[in-house]
């Protein structure tokens, strides 16, 4: 069957941006929460990235469970940004771009801040790893949307960071 398509690709998003919903391997879906952006390394732990509250958010994560004891993770209201993509390092730490300010932040798996990088966007969006060894970083940015518009020549590029302190790690896999 096919999915009903909006009239307008504004109304989609609003749709995605709905709720988080866990599909299972027999397919049943089960509705979460309603985040931005995911990450997790130890299959125990769940980040989301809320840009409107500017805060990570932490849960408990059980894969045949409902998401629990949500927490504050980081709250980056100080850094004037609220953070926007995540994922997590081979070391645990949480990556997130400050897409307001244009950096990129690593954050230590009890919320510290580890390091801050700025980058040659106006406004970066999102960032993940990739590479034969996951050794390079990733990072998408900002031309123009709705409500930020970038003011150099290479904003909506894509940036290659390498040199990281750890590599990223592989894609879980929904089923074999």
């Amino acid at each position: 069957s096919r999915l009903p398509v909006p009239a307008r690709l504004d109304q989609l998003w609003d749709d995605i941006r709905e709720e988080l919903r866990r599909a299972t391997p027999d397919f049943k879906f089960h509705i979460w929460l309603e985040p931005l952006e995911l990450a997790g390394l130890d299959g125990r732990t769940l980040y989301v990235a809320d840009s409107a509250v500017r805060t990570i958010w932490a849960y408990d994560y059980a894969p045949e469970g409902p998401l629990s004891r949500q927490r504050v993770f980081v709250q980056t209201e100080g850094f004037g940004s609220g953070p926007d993509g995540a994922t997590v390092d081979a070391q645990g730490f949480l990556w997130t771009v400050l897409t307001r300010i244009g950096k990129i932040t690593r954050f230590a798996p009890d919320g510290r801040l580890d390091r801050m990088v700025e980058l040659p966007a106006t406004h970066p969006t999102s960032l993940c790893f990739g590479g034969p060894q996951f050794e390079v970083a990733y990072v998408t940015s900002i031309s123009r949307s709705t409500h930020l518009a970038g003011l150099l020549p290479q904003d909506g590029g894509l940036f290659a960071l390498s040199g990281t302190p750890a590599a990223g790690m592989p894609a879980h896999r929904f089923a074999d």
